[in-house]
């Protein structure tokens, strides 16, 4: 969720004044990145019986702390307040510097790390979900083998493994012969990620179906229904990129 600049200047400046340690480098285990998408399901058994390192992000944590996978780290960029409840009973949580002080608060007797993902250089900084944030800072700390669970990108019959919300902004979008109900933000982690995990197949690896999963197979997608100025103005970001970077 997006605050004003100025809150977000406030934020970065009441988290960098808590003095807390940035990202810790040395050599790492496998890395599980899980989102709330609702193909989570399909793989508790594996969150479960994960041997490595596990970053779980913003809703998600809950749930997953409700499997009763051990001491997984609470993982978010996210600005809002209400992300102080979500991290409850975190150990270990990594954080944007942006993330409200409530949930610094919160946490205050965690193993916390943190990030700067508005000044934190090239790359830093791809602002649709907390997951997209992982990949570089994943492998800033020396990770080199990381999954995503529950990153789908779209909708089943409901929105997420645990629970169901209203969708605001809805999308159509097709991709390796299926369609899938979505939102922007989503399509645009999707797209982030089947790049990511399409040219780096042997550091990042996803479990779970939906639309980045079938990004990844075809490395392709079309918006079909949507709101059309919406859907004009996202394919059209799509285009600026692939000429700004062609």
């Amino acid at each position: 969720m997006s605050v004003p600049p100025e809150r977000e200047a406030e934020n970065i400046a009441k988290s960098k004044a808590r003095k807390l340690q940035g990202l810790s480098k040395f050599a790492r285990p496998p890395l599980a990145v899980v989102g709330g998408g609702p193909s989570a399901v399909d793989y508790v058994d594996e969150l479960r019986g994960w041997a490595g390192d596990m970053w779980v992000s913003g809703s998600a944590f809950q749930w997953v702390k409700s499997l009763g996978v051990v001491n997984p780290t609470f993982f978010t960029i996210d600005q809002h307040p209400r992300l102080a409840a979500d991290g409850v009973g975190a150990k270990k949580a990594i954080l944007a510097t942006c993330c409200d002080p409530l949930v610094f608060h919160e946490l205050r007797d965690a193993k916390v790390e943190v990030f700067d993902l508005v000044h934190g250089g090239e790359g830093a900084n791809h602002w649709a979900t907390t997951v997209t944030a992982a990949p570089k800072i994943a492998l800033d700390m020396g990770y080199t083998d990381i999954t995503f669970y529950g990153c789908d990108s779209s909708y089943r019959n409901r929105t997420h493994a645990y629970y169901d919300e209203p969708v605001i902004g809805m999308l159509r979008v097709s991709s390796n012969g299926e369609s899938f109900l979505t939102n922007p933000g989503f399509l645009l982690q999707a797209e982030f990620l089947c790049k990511v995990i399409g040219q780096f197949p042997t550091v990042f690896k996803m479990r779970g179906d939906g639309l980045l999963a079938a990004m990844v197979k075809s490395q392709d997608h079309d918006i079909t229904h949507g709101e059309r100025s919406l859907a004009e103005r996202i394919n059209k970001g799509f285009t600026d990129k692939e000429h700004h970077h062609g």
